[in-house]
C-alpha cells in the first residue's frame, strides 16, 4: 500500500496521498457493492417471473387443465413476434450475460472500447472512459478528456474489446529516443544514468525493462533507441503516469545534451572534390575509438550529481 523511498522512508506528502487513494478505493468499493445489489435484485425479479410462469403451467397440469392448446393457438403470434424482436432480444441477452457473468468493469474503472479485431494503440489511454453507473440494460460512461456523459447499451458492448486499465498490471512507459552516431561508451553512461534515475524514485518507477537500439541509419547519422520503464501504478491513474513520463523524457533529453549525443537534423551539403579525403564521420569514429572510459557507473553518477547541483542553484 505504502511505497517507501530508496532508504525505506515515507514522506508526509506520500503518506497523505496514499491515505487519499485508499479512501477513494473504499468509496468505489462501497458504490460497487451497492450497484451489484441493484443488478442482483433485477436479475432476481427476472428469474422469479420465469419460475412463476413454469409454476402456473405445472399447477394447471395437476388440475387436469391442459394449457398446451392455448399455447399452440397463439404459437403463430409468438413466432412472428420472435422474428420481429429476435435481433434485439439477442443483443439484450448478450448484454445481460456480459454484466452478470463476465463483468468486465466496475464503477470508477477507466476503460477503452474498441473493435474486437482492432489493433491495440498505447495512445488510447488519453481517449478513455470512466464508468459511472451500471445497470443490467445499459452503462453510463464519462469521457475523460471532456467529461461528456454517454449511456451505452450493454448489448453493443458485449462483442467489443474492452480494455480495463484498473485491472491491468503496472503501466509500461516506452520512450523513443534519437541519438547521433556516438561512441558506445557514451551510450553506456546514458543507460547507467537512467537506471540510477529510476532507482532513486522507487515510489514512481519500478524498474527499467529494456534499453535497446531499434534502428541505425548511417546515411542520416542517426540511431533510434527504445527505453521501456515499468511504473508502480496502473494506467487507471493515467494523469500522474503521463506527468512522470514527461519528467523522465526531460531528464533523458537533458542527459543527452550533456553527453552531446542528441540527434539534430542538419541540411546536407554536397562537396565535389578531385581527391578522396577522409570523411568527417571516419574522423569522428577514429577519435571516439581512441577514447576509453573505464568506470561507467562512476561517470554516470558524477554526471547526475552535476545535473542535480545545477538544478538546486
Amino acid at each position: 500500500m505504502f511505497h517507501p523511498g530508496r532508504y525505506n522512508e515515507i514522506s508526509l506528502v506520500g503518506f497523505v496521498q496514499t491515505c487519499d487513494s485508499l479512501y477513494k478505493r473504499l468509496r468505489y468499493f462501497r458504490a460497487s457493492v451497492g450497484n451489484a445489489s441493484l443488478i442482483d435484485h433485477v436479475l432476481e425479479r427476472i428469474i422469479d417471473d420465469f419460475f412463476a410462469f413454469v409454476l402456473v403451467l405445472l399447477t394447471l397440469t395437476i388440475l387436469d387443465i391442459n394449457p398446451w392448446p392455448l399455447l399452440v393457438s397463439v404459437s403463430t403470434l409468438i413466432v412472428s413476434f420472435a422474428f420481429a424482436i429476435g435481433p434485439s432480444l439477442s443483443r439484450y441477452i448478450d448484454g445481460m450475460l456480459m454484466i452478470v457473468v463476465r463483468r468486465p468493469y466496475d464503477l470508477g474503472d477507466r476503460i477503452v472500447i474498441a473493435g474486437s479485431e482492432s489493433v491495440a494503440d498505447p495512445d488510447n489511454v488519453t481517449s478513455s472512459w470512466f464508468v459511472q453507473d451500471i445497470t443490467i440494460f445499459s452503462s453510463t460512461l464519462r469521457f475523460g478528456p471532456t467529461n461528456e456523459i454517454a449511456t451505452v447499451d450493454n448489448g453493443s458492448l458485449a462483442r467489443s474489446r474492452i480494455v480495463n486499465y484498473n485491472r491491468s498490471p503496472n503501466a509500461l512507459v516506452t520512450l523513443k529516443l534519437r541519438f547521433c552516431l556516438a561512441p558506445q561508451e557514451k551510450i553506456l553512461i546514458f543507460r547507467e544514468a537512467v537506471e540510477s534515475f529510476v532507482q532513486d524514485r522507487p515510489c514512481i518507477w519500478s524498474q527499467v525493462m529494456f534499453f535497446r537500439c531499434d534502428n541505425i541509419d548511417k546515411d542520416g547519422l542517426l540511431m533510434e533507441y527504445a527505453l521501456r520503464v515499468r511504473h508502480t501504478k496502473a494506467w487507471q491513474d493515467a494523469s500522474s503516469i503521463m506527468m512522470n513520463r514527461s519528467e523522465l523524457f526531460e531528464f533523458c533529453y537533458e542527459l543527452g545534451e550533456r553527453l552531446e549525443i542528441n540527434f539534430v537534423s542538419r541540411p546536407r551539403r554536397m562537396h565535389v572534390t578531385n581527391s578522396f579525403a577522409p570523411s568527417t564521420l571516419e574522423n569522428s569514429e577514429a577519435a571516439a575509438a581512441s577514447e576509453s572510459i573505464t568506470d561507467m557507473p562512476t561517470a554516470a553518477k558524477a554526471l547526475l550529481l552535476q545535473m542535480n547541483k545545477e538544478k538546486a542553484k
